[in-house]
């Protein structure tokens, strides 16, 4: 089906911050035309005028380089839950999301709108319990640490490990990954032997000099020398 481009509209969750660079997909649209369609609804308060569930790049693309139709799948009239789900699905299947935006996209349902719980989101995506609250603890980070992760200079996994710990240990830590390349397992017990007492430095020390050197139990509690 094809509609005038004027007839769709944004999204209501634009679950990518950054759309990116849009040069190579205009490239590609202007050769081959519109091949995949957009995803929209129907909005019941503006009839005749639909909504993007998935496809924002595209629609933004087409509109760049002049065109005055566009080809639509319309999903008919969804519930902003429902459409949520679907945008969710599909940016998750392509992986076109950064980590960032991905726990963005779940803090969205699960807390900004209560649609559902993590185990439920979970459930929804094909993903575990697990993915998704770590996803979620990712937002707990300082904010300086969380634009590492968003920056690739730390690794979402590093992020992960780094959320279980307060705003100056975390900050402290990355700074050292950073210059140490710790790997997510050693960052793992490098957390471990902060939270039982070590200052970061020294807990990085321990992890590279004494590899083999149990990592410490929730209970265990030392003083740092």
């Amino acid at each position: 089906m094809e509609v005038n481009v004027k007839d769709v509209l944004p999204p209501k969750h634009k679950l990518r911050e950054d759309v990116g660079d849009l040069a190579e997909l205009k490239e590609s649209l202007k050769e081959s035309g519109q091949i995949q369609p957009i995803i929209v609804r129907e909005l019941a308060t503006k009839p005749g005028k639909y909504e993007i569930v998935d496809g924002h790049r595209r629609w933004l693309a087409l509109q760049e380089i002049g065109h005055e139709f566009i080809t639509i799948e319309n999903k008919g009239a969804l519930t902003d839950k429902e459409t949520l789900e679907v945008g969710l699905m599909s940016n998750i299947q392509r992986k076109s999301m950064d980590a960032i935006e991905e726990a963005n996209a779940f803090k969205i349902y699960v807390i900004d709108n209560g649609y559902g719980s993590a185990v439920a989101l979970s459930r929804k995506l094909g993903k575990s319990e697990a993915y998704v609250s770590k996803s979620l603890d990712l937002l707990e980070l300082p904010l300086e640490t969380l634009s590492r992760v968003k920056t690739h200079e730390l690794s979402p996994s590093h992020g992960f490990e780094l959320s279980r710990l307060d705003t100056e240990q975390a900050t402290e830590l990355a700074d050292i990954i950073a210059k140490s390349d710790l790997t997510r397992d050693q960052t793992a017990k490098a957390v471990s032997f902060i939270k039982a007492g070590l200052p970061p430095v020294q807990a990085v020390h321990v992890v590279l000099n004494d590899p083999d050197r149990r990592v410490p139990k929730d209970s265990d509690k030392f003083d740092a020398v």
